[in-house]
């Protein structure tokens, strides 16, 4: 049998209050009307994802795998062509 792929769900626009260096120190999150400020413990990972070069708009993007404080393991990422971050659900 083949490799298993699970889908990867759209991902949700998030603010991110970066530190000087460019990681998440505070996201900010959005959530039926409340506005909630999460710190960051730590960043677990971190990746870069460069890929479809050919069309007219590449994707090119910073992924970090964060530890926030409420204990949670949480996947963002950085459009580091528009410069927007998002969070990434799996």
């Amino acid at each position: 049998m083949g490799r298993s792929y699970e889908p990867v769900n759209p991902p949700i626009p998030i603010q991110v209050m970066p530190t000087i260096s460019g990681k998440p120190a505070i996201l900010v999150e959005t959530r039926n009307g409340s506005t909630n400020s999460i710190p960051v413990k730590k960043v677990l990972d971190l990746w870069d994802l460069d890929d479809e070069w050919w069309r007219i708009v590449p994707i090119h993007r910073r992924y970090f795998k964060l530890l926030i404080d409420t204990g949670r393991v949480m996947t963002i990422f950085k459009d580091q062509s528009s410069g927007e971050w998002f969070r990434q659900e799996y």
